[in-house]
């Protein structure tokens, strides 16, 4: 593989996202009676891998079949076409140079990978999750599902990718009831709603190639309010001072865009909103690992 190569990869694997999804993994194993809390929990090699493969190859999986199948919206997406900096590591570009089969073999590859990982820890729970996972990602960005273009199925299959999946793959691999606790349907609540409200970003390239993602089917500030109030919901749920600080702040600064719908302020706060979200969970994991 050449380093140009690589670069690009990268890039299209938007790098602030490697974290993502194995914090959720995180998630999900502080929440199981046995997980990361547990006197006695240790992380196996099994765990280490799938939050591997959670974050470089699974962004990869992602963003890379997205932008495949996005040329013609990124093509006349202002955004897009002029992201440049640092802003590649969060939000990408026009996909450049990077041939559909360099793609396809990066997703497949990752697919075993994962599934392989998954029947290696003989738990039928951990399988389901991840297969579930990998359907939902390949059929949110490929022809004919495009369920990024089937309002409301962008938001509510966007928050089981970056939520539920990940977090139940961590939680069935150290707790045996088979039940998922509230706070991570209230977690996925919460992200589907912020999934939502990062469809404003780009309501007018969308509307403009015709994909009808949650802001053009329903509009900006509708798609503002609901994640407003998914986050505030999940606020009153929180017992954690500091994320119920965090969680009411964001629930504000979406609210704000409810009333003054611009995609450029909603950009901008988009990219508070998940910044500060992964440093704090990130502070929030230490005393686990310490």
């Amino acid at each position: 593989m050449t380093q140009s190569l690589l670069i690009r990869l990268m890039k299209t694997s938007r790098p602030f996202f490697w974290v993502i999804l194995p914090l959720a993994y995180l998630t999900g194993l502080s929440y199981s009676e046995n997980g990361l809390s547990h006197p006695e929990f240790r992380f196996t090699p099994i765990m280490i891998f799938q939050m591997i493969f959670l974050s470089f190859p699974f962004c990869i999986f992602t963003f890379g079949l997205n932008d495949l199948h996005d040329i013609a919206s990124d093509g006349v997406n202002a955004r897009k076409l002029k992201t440049k900096g640092i802003a590649l590591l969060s939000e990408g570009t026009v996909l450049q140079n990077l041939s559909p089969s360099v793609i396809y073999l990066g997703a497949l590859l990752t697919a075993i990978g994962m599934v392989s990982l998954s029947i290696l820890t003989s738990n039928r729970m951990n399988l389901f999750y991840t297969l579930s996972l990998l359907v939902l990602s390949f059929t949110y960005s490929t022809p004919p599902w495009r369920l990024k273009t089937r309002a409301p199925l962008d938001a509510i299959t966007g928050g089981i990718i970056a939520c539920l999946c990940p977090a139940a793959m961590g939680y069935t691999l150290t707790d045996t009831n088979g039940l998922l606790p509230p706070q991570l349907y209230l977690l996925t609540f919460a992200a589907m709603g912020f999934h939502a409200f990062s469809t404003i970003m780009d309501e007018e390239p969308d509307r403009a190639a015709g994909d009808p993602t949650f802001a053009v089917r329903f509009g900006k500030r509708p798609a503002a309010l609901i994640s407003a109030a998914a986050i505030l919901l999940l606020d009153l749920s929180l017992n954690n001072r500091f994320f119920q600080f965090f969680a009411g702040f964001c629930g504000v600064l979406i609210f704000y865009v409810a009333f003054f719908p611009s995609a450029k302020v909603a950009r901008r706060i988009y990219l508070i909103i998940f910044g500060m979200g992964v440093i704090l969970s990130l502070v929030w994991l230490i005393p686990f690992f310490l």
